[in-house]
Order: C-alpha cells, then sequence, then structure tokens
C-alpha cells in the first residue's frame, strides 16, 4: 500500500512509477488522492566520484555586500566599455563603407562622363538626341 499523509486537509500519497509486484499502483488510492511519482523502488546507483566531490567541497568565504557591490560595479563598467567599444567599431566600419560606396560612385560617375564624351566626339548626331529625352520643365 502506498505511503499516505494528510496535509492541511488534503490526502497525499507518495506513489512509485511503474508496476511492483507487490502494489497494485494507483488503483488502491481513493479518488480525492493527489498522487507524486518518486520512481522504482529499486537501489539506486552510487554517485559518481567527481560529482560527490563537487557537490561535498565547501564553497569560499560569501563576499560581504560592500564587495559584491564593487565587484558588479566593475563587471557593468566592463560591459559597457564592451558595448562602447563594439558601437564604435560598428560606426567606423559603417563610415568606411559609406566612404567606399561614394568613390565607387564618383569613379562610376567619372567613366560614363567619359564614355559620354568619347561617344560625343566620335558621333556628333548622338548630342540631339541625347539631350531631347532629358530635358524637364522647371518651374
Amino acid at each position: 500500500m502506498p505511503l499516505c499523509k494528510i496535509l492541511l486537509a488534503k490526502l497525499f500519497a507518495i506513489n512509485p512509477m511503474g508496476d511492483s509486484p507487490k502494489e497494485s499502483g494507483l488503483t488502491d488510492l481513493p479518488e480525492n488522492v493527489t498522487t507524486f511519482f518518486i520512481g522504482e523502488n529499486v537501489p539506486t546507483k552510487e554517485i559518481p566520484a567527481h560529482i560527490r566531490e563537487r557537490l561535498e567541497a565547501k564553497k569560499g568565504p560569501k563576499l560581504n555586500y560592500a564587495e559584491r557591490q564593487k565587484k558588479r560595479d566593475l563587471r557593468m563598467q566592463e560591459i559597457n566599455d564592451e558595448r562602447k567599444r563594439k558601437l564604435h567599431e560598428h560606426h567606423e566600419k559603417v563610415s568606411r563603407l559609406v566612404a567606399q560606396k561614394k568613390l565607387k560612385k564618383q569613379l562610376q560617375d567619372e567613366r560614363l562622363a567619359k564614355d559620354r564624351m568619347n561617344t560625343v566626339s566620335l558621333d556628333p548626331s548622338a548630342i540631339s538626341s541625347s539631350h531631347d529625352g532629358n530635358t524637364r520643365a522647371s518651374g
């Protein structure tokens, strides 16, 4: 029979999960019971040594509030400095890319103007045809 306790006028039961040869499981419990499954009734393995050492190791002395506050402030300052550095690097990269794009556009415009000059010197009729469609009324 599962272990049952009455807590705060509510019936709780700890019941092994799975089938057991001695118990019929949840069929023996009344309907108003809240059950908690804690696993099979088989012996558990021993905790491995490296985990046991970590769990049993004594923790160092706890820092007082002023020292914790000082460490927290230093950590926040480092985080803020890192953010500022990354933002500065980002702005440098953006300005460098903008300058490269402007230079590329300027070189492209110069080549285009040079090509137009070459076509104009070769074909005088291109002057009148290129200016007819590109004029706009201002005003």
